[in-house]
């Protein structure tokens, strides 16, 4: 049975008796829900984040939960570089100049090529190794920041550096961790006051489920 819900009382009453839940927006699902649906064998999350689901009380319920590592890979990647060539080309910017019958280069200023910039990648997992190929191809430098990988384990371009090196050496800095308790919040004031100030941060991670902010977005200092 397919349902559009996205809170766990609008499909309990479904899916009580279950065997299987298919899961793509809606939770959170806890322990409560889980204990309502006392047949559920597996939770599949049709996605790459598993943040919706409390993870200790599937396996103390016995339920298999999954997920799609691969989802959107390369959509997201594409996303990416539509912002950060946005970004470096005031896209948005000349877009609304235009609609108001204007045409005019100097509210744009500065504008950059992407050759020669360097482009920081926080997490360097699927999505940002797909972004960090394409954003070399522009001739972008790539540094990335991620503690579970090592420098040179995977064949794409990237320099492993630490956290505070990556924003502060950065033009642009796009972030593509998974929602963890260690990575909430990570890109605070702290942070900015290492980046550059004319830096540009994209923000294409998944957020929190219960957040209605958009799913990527980008910030310019002037």
């Amino acid at each position: 049975m397919a349902l559009q819900t996205k809170k766990p009382e609008e499909f309990l009453p479904e899916a009580e008796d279950c065997d299987a839940l298919l899961n793509t927006y809606a939770g959170p699902i806890t322990t409560e829900v889980m204990e309502r649906m006392g047949r559920c064998k597996i939770i599949a999350r049709y996605g790459i984040g598993v943040d919706t689901i409390d993870l200790l009380a599937a396996t103390a319920a016995g339920i298999i939960v999954s997920n799609n590592p691969t989802y959107c890979v390369e959509e997201v990647a594409e996303h990416t570089m539509a912002l950060l060539l946005a970004c470096a080309r005031k896209m948005a910017l000349y877009d609304r100049l235009v609609r108001k019958g204007r045409w005019e280069v100097p509210p744009g200023k500065p504008m950059f090529r992407l050759a020669g910039r360097t482009l920081g990648l926080v997490g360097f997992g699927n999505i940002a190794r797909t972004v960090a190929a394409r954003a070399a191809a522009f001739g972008m430098r790539i540094l990335y920041y991620d503690p579970f990988v090592t420098d040179g384990q995977f064949q794409v371009p990237g320099e492993k550096t630490e956290l505070s090196a990556m924003l502060s050496e950065s033009d642009f800095v796009s972030l593509h961790p998974p929602l963890t308790t260690e990575t909430r919040g990570m890109i605070d004031d702290r942070a900015f006051a290492q980046m550059k100030p004319t830096a540009f941060l994209i923000n294409c991670a998944r957020g929190a489920r219960s957040q209605d902010s958009a799913h990527a977005a980008d910030r310019h200092r002037p």
